[in-house]
């Protein structure tokens, strides 16, 4: 992950997390349900033709700031990133 300090609580207002978050399963089943209906799965970069960055920082900018979709490696990075902070 490098430098980038992944802001947790901006991604939980993304997915419409609220509950604190706990190193349970079923935390992990409620942050994943959040996240697959709340961040759509995109593929608009790959079908324009634009390159896809695949480093944290552009990731959360993208799916976060610019409340975007992103493609499976996007989608699935974002919420590694996730886990691994909470």
């Amino acid at each position: 992950m490098g430098d980038f300090d992944f802001d947790l609580q901006l991604y939980l207002r993304r997915i419409g997390h609220v509950p604190e978050v706990e190193p349970t399963i079923e935390c992990l089943k409620i942050l994943h349900f959040h996240q697959l209906h709340t961040i759509p799965f995109e593929n608009f970069d790959i079908q324009l033709n634009r390159s896809i960055d695949l480093t944290p920082e552009v990731q959360f900018r993208k799916l976060i700031f610019d409340s975007r979709g992103g493609y499976c490696f996007e989608l699935n990075g974002l919420f590694l990133a996730a886990i691994r902070k909470a």
